[in-house]
């Protein structure tokens, strides 16, 4: 909405011509006491109809603040139900964790630990009692791997809407919402995380622990040696078990803090819009505060004008004009509050519909990827084209540098101050370049030296 329109134009050229008018009726002695009156009221009734426009725009903007609050409220309440179901997924991965170093700890040390362990008779027994103890840390890290799973399942129905409510909403931000009843993971589901779990944990069994000892032994007829051979194979198996148990609740724990991740930055746009209807709301709630007052001035004004020209005509067209910029006050005010209210439902909009595409934040992965190009760009820099380009640029020359990235723009307005050039920030065509000038100023500087606004239109070459 434009704040001054032609609408805004007319009512307050309309509102001055009423005046004019008015102080002209003066002239007439036999109009102008009737007419200078009535034509003063009329310009009131200007203050009395934009007071009216503006306590309407600050009840829509009040009610898209509503709107946007309870809407952004919601979304937080689902995300803290989500969370509380999250808390546990850290400790089942420290479990798992845990365990698996455990395994490891005591494969290595097994021989030690068995000879402070008692054993029957003179041979050793098929299971010994550092294989039990492995067997009990093993089925403890497969338990957190479980509970891990399982937590992960619960975790998602919390942030995920269901399949009929994806289908039906508009948009993918529509989709990507947080539901507003919490759901539990029907039973099935949680069976089939339980099953899954178990079957990976014991999936590399096969590739990794070799049973042809065992069966060279066993087929030499020696029970000692047997009993050894089995109880290694039974602590390989042990360790195997572990270890893929920590690494799948490792797993597990990454898909969880993504997707919530993922919901918390959505939250947060919502909050963010939220809070942007509030303050329009606010911006809009203090302009049409004071068009009360304004309209008193017009009516005050009016009052005067019957009054005065019971008097003197000559000394009642000094009221019009007190009507008039009353009345001009309240209509500038009342597009004030057209303006600040649509803002807000805008933002109360966005709340809901999503902002633009190109303004949202990226997911979890982008963003670190993004963060690791960044630290590979700064510890392993390639050779910058752009400071080839500009070095070729005679005294007094110009380069346009057409970028849609704004962190490519930056870059370039980096490299220019480096080399002593000016660089500015223009919208040619409607689209963002950055104006390269070479002013004769060869002058290098340490890039850690750099101390300057990037967001600045110009930006000067470091001195």
């Amino acid at each position: 909405t434009k704040l001054l329109s032609v609408r805004t134009v007319l009512a307050a050229g309309s509102a001055a011509t009423v005046a004019l008018l008015a102080t002209l009726s003066a002239a007439s002695p036999m109009w102008g006491a009737a007419v200078l009156p009535s034509l003063t009221s009329a310009i009131f009734m200007y203050s009395a109809v934009t007071e009216s426009e503006g306590t309407r725009g600050k009840a829509n903007a009040r009610y898209a603040l509503g709107q946007s609050a309870t809407l952004a409220a919601q979304q937080e309440s689902s995300l803290a139900e989500a969370e509380a179901r999250k808390v546990i997924l850290p400790f089942g991965v420290g479990l798992t964790a845990i365990c698996a170093a455990a395994c490891v700890s005591i494969r290595i040390f097994n021989e030690k630990v068995g000879e402070g362990l008692p054993e029957r008779g003179a041979s050793p027994d098929l299971f010994a009692a550092d294989n039990l103890l492995l067997l009990a840390i093993a089925l403890a890290g497969v338990g957190g791997a479980l509970l891990t799973s399982l937590t992960y399942v619960r975790t998602r129905y919390a942030l995920v809407l269901d399949a009929e409510q994806q289908r039906a909403a508009e948009t993918d931000w529509e989709a990507s919402r947080l539901p507003k009843a919490i759901r539990e993971p029907p039973w099935e589901e949680q069976r089939n995380a339980v099953i899954i779990t178990c079957l990976i944990c014991l999936l590399p069994l096969p590739f990794v622990v070799s049973g042809e000892e065992l069966s060279s032994v066993w087929a030499s007829g020696n029970s000692t040696l047997f009993n050894k051979a089995f109880q290694r194979l039974l602590d390989d198996a042990y360790v195997v078990v572990s270890a893929t148990a920590a690494a799948q609740a490792a797993l597990t724990f990454l898909l969880g803090e993504k997707d919530f991740t993922d919901a918390e930055q959505r939250v947060a746009v919502q909050s963010k819009q939220a809070a942007l209807a509030e303050l329009f709301f606010a911006q809009a709630q203090q302009e049409a505060a004071i068009m009360p007052v304004r309209s008193s001035l017009s009516a005050l004004a009016t009052s005067g004008a019957s009054l005065a020209v019971e008097f003197s005509q000559s000394l009642a067209t000094l009221f019009p004009w007190p009507a008039w910029l009353g009345a001009l006050q309240s209509i500038l005010s009342a597009k004030l509050v057209e303006v600040e209210s649509e803002a807000a439902k805008i933002e109360a909009r966005q709340v809901k519909k999503g902002p633009p595409v190109t303004q949202r934040s990226t997911n979890a992965i982008r963003s670190s990827i993004a963060e690791l190009k960044r630290l590979r760009k700064e510890l392993f820099p390639q050779s910058n084209e752009f400071a080839s380009q500009m070095k070729d640029l005679k005294k007094g020359e110009q380069k346009e540098f057409k970028f849609a990235s704004k962190e490519v723009r930056r870059e370039v307005h980096l490299v220019a101050a480096e080399l002593g050039m000016v660089s500015q920030s223009l919208t040619v065509n409607g689209q963002r370049v950055v104006l390269v000038t070479n002013t004769g100023n060869e002058v290098q500087v340490d890039s850690s030296e750099a101390d300057f606004d990037l967001n600045a239109d110009i930006v000067r070459p470091l001195r």
